[in-house]
C-alpha cells in the first residue's frame, strides 16, 4: 500500500490560525525557529492518531492569544487529504469546546471538549475512526515509516525484537544442528531459556567448586584425627583375665557377709511394708483434704460467678442508658429539621409568579401581541405551579419521613428503658444471692471426711503395730572392694584402647566415602562445564547468524545484536552502527540518512509507504534514495512558513 499526502489544512492548531499546504513527491517547509514547522508533522499525527509526533497525548492543541490565554470557543481542526493506493481520501478531525448555559444563569460555562471525525465529509465515532485508521495501517508501524528518528528512539529489545522479526534467521533447531540438539531438549525438559539456563548452570557448578575444595581438608582432618592402631588381639585376651579377676572378688564379698543378708532382708521388707502404709495413709488424707477444697471453692466460684453477672448487667443498664441518651438526640435534631421545614413550606406556598409585561421581540424590537404574552404567561404559569407543587409534595415527605423516625426513637427509648429496669431486677436477686451463699456455713471438714473411710482406720492400726530392728553389723570387706576396684579400672583402661578399633573403622569408612563424594563431584563439575561449553557455542553461532541475517538487509547501516563480556561471554543487544560509529556519536545527517534506510527496509517488509517527515532538512546535503513521499522541514529567515524552494544562501546552517 502506498499512501502520499496531496493536501493538509490547519485551522486554529497549535498557534496557527489557518494554513493550507499542496504537496508533491518532496515538499520543503521552510520557516524560521518558533514559525511551526513542526506543528505541520504534529498536526498530521493529531489527525490520525490523536497524537504529536512524539507520541503524546497530552499536548497544546489549542491556540493562544497575544497574552498567552487560550482563546475560547474556537474550533481547532486539522484536514488531510490523501492518496491511498491512487483513491482520494479525506479525513478531519476537530477539537470543539462545549459551552453550556444553566438555567437562570446569563452566560454559558465551559463543560468540556469533544472530538468530531470525518471520512470523506461523513461524520464517523471514535471508535469506527480508529478502526478505519488502523486498517489503512497500524498506528506503530504508520510512525516507524514516517519519523527517521522513532526506530532509534524505542529501547533496545524492542528495536532487536523488530529487527528478527523481519530477518531470515533459522530456527534454534537449524542453528544447533545434530552436535548441540540435546541442548534444545534440555531447554524444552526444563521450560527454560538459554539464559535462565546458563545462569542456573553457572551457579550450581560455583556451589560444586566450593564443595570440591573442601574434601580434600576434610579427608586429612579424619585422617589427622585417627587414633593409632594397637594389637587389639593382645588387649581382648588381658580383658578376659580381668573379668575372672572381678569375678572372683564379688563371689568372696557375697561369701563373707552371707549370715547377714537374710536380717537385712527381713529389715528391709518391713521397712518397705511401713512405707507403703504411710503412703496409703498420706492418699486417703490427700483425697479428703481434696474434697474439702472442693467444697470450699464451689462456694467461692458461685460468689463469683454472681458477681460477675452484677458487673454485666451493671456495663448493659450503662450501655442501654447511652442508647437512651443518643435516641432523644436523634429526636431533637428531627424535632430542629421539623421547624425548618415547616418555615420553608410556608415560605415556598407563599411565593407567586410575577410578570412585568414588558415582553418584545428580539429580532425587532416591537411589542409582542397580547394574546401571544397571555398565552406564554399562562404556560409559564402553569410550569410554575407545577414545581411548585412538586416542591411543597418535597417538603411535606421529608417531614413525614422525619416523624416516623421520631416515633421509632420514642418506641426505642421505651424498649431499651424496660431493659434497664429489668437488668436492676437482676442485679438485685444477684446481691440477694451472694449474701445467702456467704452467710450459709460449710458442712464439710477434713475429719468428717476421714470418718467415713475405714481403710484411713485400718492402715494406721498396722503402721503402729510394726516394730523396726536395728541394722545388723556388715563384716569388713573393704579390703576386697578395693582390690575389685583395681580390676575394674584396668578393665576400663583396656576396654577405652579397644575402643579405638571401632574409631579406626569409622574413621577409614569416612574417608572412602568423602573420595567417593569428590569423584563424584568432579564428575558433576565436568557435565556442568560440557553443557555450559554448548551453551557458549550455541550463544556464538545464533549470535553470528542473528547479526549477519540482520545486516544482509540494510545497504549501509549495520546492527550490532550482541554485545561481549569482559568475562569473555555475550550479552543480547541491538545498537544502530553508522559506518562502525554508535548512532549516539553520529552527526544528524548520518542519524537522518540512516533512519531513511531503516524506513525503506521496513517499508519493503510490510509493502507499504507514507510520507517521511525530516526535520533540520537543512543540516543535510543529500537524503538517502526512497521511494516514499518526502517533507522536508527546513530552518530558513522567514517569519512565516513558506511552501516551495529557496537559495542556498537564504537557508540558515544546522
Amino acid at each position: 500500500m502506498k499512501i502520499d499526502l496531496i493536501k493538509l489544512s490547519l485551522l486554529n492548531f497549535k498557534g496557527i490560525r489557518a494554513i493550507e499546504i499542496d504537496f508533491s513527491d518532496e515538499t520543503k517547509i521552510y520557516g524560521d525557529n518558533g514559525t511551526g514547522k513542526s506543528t505541520i508533522f504534529d498536526a498530521f499525527t493529531w489527525l490520525l492518531f490523536g497524537k504529536d509526533a512524539q507520541d503524546r497525548k497530552d499536548f497544546g492543541v489549542k491556540t493562544f492569544d497575544e497574552n498567552g490565554v487560550i482563546i475560547p470557543k474556537i474550533d481547532h481542526e486539522v484536514t488531510a487529504i490523501l492518496l491511498i493506493d491512487g483513491v482520494e481520501t479525506k479525513m478531519t478531525r476537530v477539537l470543539k469546546e462545549k459551552w453550556v448555559k444553566k438555567r437562570g444563569e446569563e452566560t454559558a460555562e465551559f463543560s468540556g471538549n469533544e472530538t468530531l471525525f470525518f471520512v470523506n465529509d461523513v461524520p464517523y465515532q471514535s471508535n469506527e475512526f480508529t478502526a478505519y485508521v488502523n486498517d489503512i495501517c497500524p498506528e506503530a508501524t504508520f510512525k516507524l515509516l514516517t519519523s527517521p528518528t522513532y526506530f532509534n528512539s524505542l529501547k533496545w529489545d524492542v528495536r532487536r525484537a523488530m529487527l528478527t522479526a523481519i530477518a531470515n534467521v533459522p530456527s534454534d533447531e537449524d542453528i544447533a544442528g545434530d552436535s548441540l540438539a540435546s541442548l534444545l531438549n534440555t531447554m524444552r525438559t526444563e521450560k527454560k531459556t538459554l539464559e535462565d539456563l546458563k545462569k542456573e548452570y553457572a551457579a550450581k557448578k560455583k556451589l560444586l567448586k566450593t564443595e570440591l575444595e573442601q574434601k580434600p581438608i576434610r579427608i586429612a582432618e579424619v585422617t589427622r584425627n585417627m587414633p593409632e592402631a594397637k594389637d587389639f588381639s593382645l588387649i581382648e585376651l588381658e580383658i578376659g583375665v580381668l573379668k575372672g579377676e572381678i569375678e572372683n572378688m564379688e563371689r568372696n564379698i557375697l561369701d563373707s557377709g552371707s549370715g547377714v543378708q537374710d536380717a537385712i532382708r527381713n529389715r528391709a521388707d518391713l521397712l518397705i511394708k511401713k512405707n507403703n502404709l504411710e503412703s496409703s495413709i498420706n492418699n486417703l488424707e490427700y483425697i479428703a483434704q481434696r474434697r474439702f477444697q472442693e467444697s470450699v471453692n464451689k462456694k467461692d466460684s458461685d460468689i463469683k460467678d454472681a458477681k460477675n453477672k452484677v458487673l454485666s448487667l451493671q456495663q448493659t443498664i450503662l450501655n442501654h442508658e447511652a442508647d437512651i441518651k443518643g435516641a432523644q438526640g436523634r429526636i431533637e435534631n428531627l424535632n430542629a429539621q421539623n421547624v425548618e421545614l415547616r418555615n420553608k413550606w410556608t415560605t415556598r406556598n407563599a411565593e407567586t409568579l410575577v410578570f412585568d409585561g414588558s415582553l418584545s421581540c428580539p429580532t425587532c424590537g416591537q411589542g409582542l401581541p397580547d394574546d401571544f404574552i397571555e398565552h406564554q404567561e399562562a404556560e409559564a404559569t402553569k410550569k410554575y405551579n407545577a414545581a411548585k407543587a412538586l416542591d411543597l409534595d418535597s417538603i411535606s415527605h421529608m417531614g413525614g419521613s422525619n416523624n416516623a423516625e421520631i416515633e421509632k426513637s420514642q418506641e426505642y427509648i421505651r424498649v431499651m428503658k424496660m431493659k434497664v429496669e429489668d437488668c436492676t431486677g437482676q442485679i438485685i436477686k444477684c446481691e440477694s444471692s451472694i449474701e445467702s451463699i456467704e452467710n450459709t456455713p460449710s458442712l464439710h471438714t477434713i475429719e468428717s471426711e476421714l470418718a467415713g473411710v475405714p481403710e484411713y482406720k485400718e492402715a494406721q492400726a498396722e503402721l503402729k503395730a510394726i516394730i523396726i530392728p536395728d541394722a545388723p553389723q556388715q563384716p569388713d570387706t573393704s579390703e576386697l572392694k578395693q582390690a575389685k576396684a583395681d580390676y575394674q579400672a584396668k578393665l576400663d583402661a583396656k576396654r577405652a584402647e579397644l575402643s579405638t578399633r571401632d574409631q579406626i573403622t569409622k574413621d577409614k569408612s569416612r574417608i572412602k566415602e568423602l573420595e567417593a563424594e569428590e569423584k563424584t563431584t568432579a564428575q558433576m563439575i565436568a557435565q556442568l562445564e560440557k553443557i555450559e561449553f554448548q551453551i557458549d557455542e550455541f550463544t556464538k553461532r545464533k549470535m553470528n547468524i542473528v547479526e549477519m541475517s540482520v545486516n544482509d538487509m540494510f545497504p549501509s547501516v549495520k546492527f550490532r545484536m550482541f554485545n561481549t563480556l569482559i568475562n569473555g561471554g555475550s550479552e543480547p543487544a541491538c545498537e544502530c552502527l553508522i559506518n562502525g560509529v554508535p548512532y549516539s556519536d553520529a552527526n544528524n545527517a548520518a542519524r537522518i540518512n540512516s533512519g531513511i534506510e531503516i524506513i525503506n527496509v521496513f517499508s519493503h517488509y510490510h509493502d507499504f509507504t507514507a510520507p517521511i517527515f525530516i526535520d533540520n532538512r537543512e543540516s543535510i546535503n543529500t537524503i538517502t534514495d526512497t521511494d516514499s513521499q518526502v517533507v522536508n522541514l527546513i530552518v530558513s529567515y522567514d517569519q512565516e512558513l513558506k511552501v516551495g524552494k529557496l537559495p542556498l544562501h537564504q537557508v540558515t546552517n544546522a
